[in-house]
């Protein structure tokens, strides 16, 4: 099975699973927009701008999504396992070329960690094309000696090219949750994201597309555009769906500003911000970025 067709069926079942909800801006499945139940304009939105704002804090709290974290949590995993607990197999070439498989059925290391589930972990290095990928592929439940648990089904990969340029692809797919693991992992419940990354003579550009599930609420973007220019505030769209139902757009215009329109069925919200960070360049960073 391709990478690509691995990804298309993990996007599938989360757009299944959260697909419930509507598209951001449009009215709840099975609404008749026929009737007359009042023109938004005669409806008043149900949050404000500040809560929407508060929303989109809460999402980036930790940082964004990126495939290393898994990779990290995994080793840190493993070097807690034990013989047997899981049953690990691991084939190595060498530092740029390996591959680690391991499995359990609900087993407890004598230091208090707990295995049940498969993963898959590889890398490879072509040294004809200077292509390297790295792929994750879980379904497990792995809780440490404090009692926290990390929920993992699904696939995660990162292809670098070094060409002219260089470039980098990272997909996340499926479920991923560890509780209080202080990074994305604690906020994020499910995903679906993809980022392409390169950099050229004017600097580096990023593009972002996909969505996070959050314990109450999800995060869509529409095919966000980060440029040199400004590289950590975007240009695009991020829709917030909050427990209620409703979607609120926050529309940047690529001014370089941190702020975003707000806009609720048409309506005109008023103003949020994303936090100052570095966000972008710290995500490409964990790609490869080499500058």
């Amino acid at each position: 099975m391709t990478r690509t067709i691995q990804l298309l069926i993990y996007i599938f079942v989360f757009g299944f699973l959260a697909g419930c909800a509507e598209s951001p801006g449009e009215p709840p499945p099975g609404d008749d927009t026929n009737l007359d139940t009042g023109s938004p304009a005669d409806e008043a939105p149900p949050w404000t701008a500040q809560e929407v704002e508060a929303f989109v804090r809460e999402a980036f709290q930790f940082g964004f999504p990126s495939y290393p974290t898994l990779f990290d949590h995994h080793q840190t995993a493993l070097l807690n396992s034990e013989e047997g607990c899981p049953n690990v197999s691991q084939m190595v070439q060498d530092e740029e070329n390996w591959s680690t498989v391991w499995n359990a059925s609900d087993c407890t290391t004598s230091s208090g960690w707990f295995f049940n589930g498969i993963a898959n972990l590889e890398a490879s290095y072509d040294t004809y094309t200077g292509v390297r990928f790295e792929q994750f592929i879980s379904n497990f439940t792995i809780t440490d000696s404090d009692g926290q648990s990390w929920t993992s089904g699904g696939l995660g990969e990162v292809t670098q090219y070094n060409e002219e340029h260089w470039s980098s692809e990272m997909g996340i797919a499926g479920t991923q949750h560890y509780e209080n693991s202080g990074d994305w992992l604690q906020s994020v419940h499910s995903l679906v994201m993809n980022v392409d990354a390169y950099r050229d003579d004017a600097g580096l550009h990023v593009t972002l597309t996909g969505g996070l599930l959050m314990e109450s609420f999800s995060v869509d973007f529409h095919d966000l555009q980060f440029e040199p220019a400004c590289i950590n505030t975007p240009s695009g769209i991020i829709g917030i769906r909050g427990p209620d139902g409703n979607w609120f757009d926050l529309v940047f215009d690529g001014d370089c500003s941190e702020c975003a329109e707000v806009s609720w069925r048409g309506q005109d919200v008023g103003t949020a911000c994303l936090e100052s960070s570095t966000w972008v360049e710290d995500l490409a960073q964990s790609m490869g970025d080499p500058e």
